[in-house]
């Protein structure tokens, strides 16, 4: 996570090398789209092969990504574009493949517990990566050409070294074989209409919008409400969500992972008001509180209870399955804040520029529905699939 949260500043690098924001966002979109559609084939072969190599695989596919930027001399080239999808892929991979490997040491209720507490390292790595980042570009709006250059040469170069290490560490610590690996090749999508589970799959789409609303929203809202600093947002955030997970991580197996569930949307839905409240960047605690917590209790639960009603040996199928719904809810949150943005109701007071009011109101309204169908249509698995 060190490695990958280096380059949320991968805008640095496309500026620097000649790109300009729609080049990012391409950039961006077709990566992402690629590395979506490579999840569920991932799952497949993290079955077939076993969760410890896809996961080392993945990390050198990564390392492989990373050193290919160090050699482009322009953004705006197909190289570019293949270099993130290899960067994407990788890290959709070593995701999914880490997942797996964990959840197959521990028994079925146990599952989101240990996704909860690893979850905890990719938040100290969420928070820690982006200071070396801002510490690394601290000069890059002032630099010429190839001041920019170097420093995302050097940014590319720490964020390598994290990956070699973490390499290092997957290697050392991901001895032990899975305890039920597939022994054949299952037709894929035959696997996942037998042991899909439902409706979880439309709660983990809801899940990547909810999760991907504060990165999308709190910029823009912070810039019409005349706030400088966002910092204060995700630093509270990511440590509420820490916290929030080390304290309540034995919750699932005692309370069960629909009222973990229903309390995440209950809290995503509670979060909406609150950016009403934001006048400074201390408002932003608020909401910041809130949305953590939600963070804390959907990924862990709503990924154990997608992948229960799979058998061990399709883990990975599941896992990645459930990701790639997570993933097609956060890159569809952009798009569906942007289209709501302009848009203007006779209910609604009229105020100049976009209208984040029924951003707000929207969201808290699909979220408190999936509230509802939680309760009506999710049920905790009683029983391990055959």
């Amino acid at each position: 996570m060190l490695s990958y949260s280096m380059l949320f500043r991968y805008s640095d690098f496309v500026k620097g090398y000649g790109g300009q924001d729609a080049d990012l966002a391409s950039i961006i979109a077709f990566a992402s789209t690629g590395s979506l559609l490579a999840r569920v084939w991932l799952g497949g072969l993290i079955d077939r092969v076993g969760a410890r190599w896809i996961w080392i695989a993945a990390t050198l596919v990564w390392i492989l990504g990373l050193v290919w930027h160090l050699g482009l001399t322009v953004s705006t080239t197909w190289q570019a574009y293949a270099a993130r999808l290899v960067m994407q892929c990788g890290m959709a991979g070593f995701f999914g493949a880490s997942i797996t490997f964990i959840s197959l040491r521990v028994g079925v209720n146990r599952v989101a517990e240990v996704i909860g507490i690893v979850g905890t390292a990719g938040f100290i790595g969420m928070g820690v990566g982006p200071l070396f980042g801002d510490w690394l570009a601290a000069d890059f709006e002032q630099g010429v050409p190839l001041v920019r250059q170097t420093i995302v040469i050097r940014m590319f170069l720490l964020s390598l070294l994290f990956a070699v290490v973490s390499l290092g560490a997957v290697c050392l610590a991901a001895r032990e074989p899975p305890k039920r690996k597939a022994t054949r090749t299952a037709p894929l999508f035959a696997v996942v209409r037998k042991y899909h589970p439902g409706i979880a799959l439309l709660l983990a789409v809801v899940m990547g919008l909810g999760i991907s609303f504060p990165p999308v929203f709190v910029r823009p809202l912070a810039e019409a409400r005349d706030v400088d600093n966002i910092y204060t947002f995700f630093v509270t955030y990511a440590i509420s969500a820490f916290a929030m997970r080390i304290l309540t991580r034995r919750w699932p197996e005692t309370f069960g992972l629909i009222a973990m569930i229903v309390a995440g949307f209950v809290c995503l839905a509670a979060s909406m008001p609150l950016y009403f409240l934001v006048e400074s960047q201390w408002d932003l605690i608020f909401p910041a509180v809130v949305a953590g917590t939600a963070h804390a209790f959907l990924f862990p639960s709503l990924i154990a209870i997608c992948t229960q009603s799979f058998p061990d040996r399709f883990r990975g199928v599941a896992t990645t399955l459930a990701l790639a719904m997570f993933d097609l809810g956060t890159l569809s949150g952009a798009a569906i804040v942007g289209c709501l943005l302009p848009l203007k109701f006779r209910f609604l007071p009229a105020a100049p520029g976009p209208n984040y009011g029924l951003v707000q109101i929207c969201f808290m309204v699909l979220f408190m529905m999936m509230v509802v169908l939680t309760l009506i249509k999710i049920r905790d698995p009683q029983a391990k699939a055959a």
